[in-house]
């Protein structure tokens, strides 16, 4: 986890928006392809995807949680100890994210295309 105040912050932004961004593009490709539609809105997935991944992200590092302490003991019989109020796996959630926006946007697509075909 980068801190607050790391200079790096920004680049590790970037680069969090930047793997959002192609996993919302591969995602809305994959579903396009399965769906047999256009891909259309490739652009929108992707830009899904990076909004999803990044705000994913910052949502489930900011969040409160339970509070959670992991203690583990080390060679020498030093036991260390860390405790966090915050989920401690932000990637997971922005992985979901980052899938879930652009899968929506693809079935909300395939849908509308389905209501106006069979009108």
């Amino acid at each position: 986890m980068v801190p607050v105040s790391s200079p790096l912050l920004f680049v590790y932004s970037l680069i969090y928006c930047l793997i959002g961004f192609v996993m919302g593009v591969a995602i809305g490709y994959l579903i396009t392809i399965i769906a047999r539609n256009r891909p259309a809105t490739l652009l929108r997935d992707g830009v899904l995807g990076a909004f999803g991944f990044w705000g994913g992200f910052l949502l489930a590092a900011l969040v409160p949680w339970r509070y959670n302490t992991v203690t583990a003991k080390l060679i020498g019989g030093v036991t260390v100890a860390t405790s966090r109020n915050r989920y401690q796996h932000p990637e997971r959630v922005a992985l979901v994210l980052a899938i879930l926006l652009p899968l929506l946007n693809e079935v909300s697509r395939l849908r509308k295309r389905k209501d106006t075909r069979a009108t």
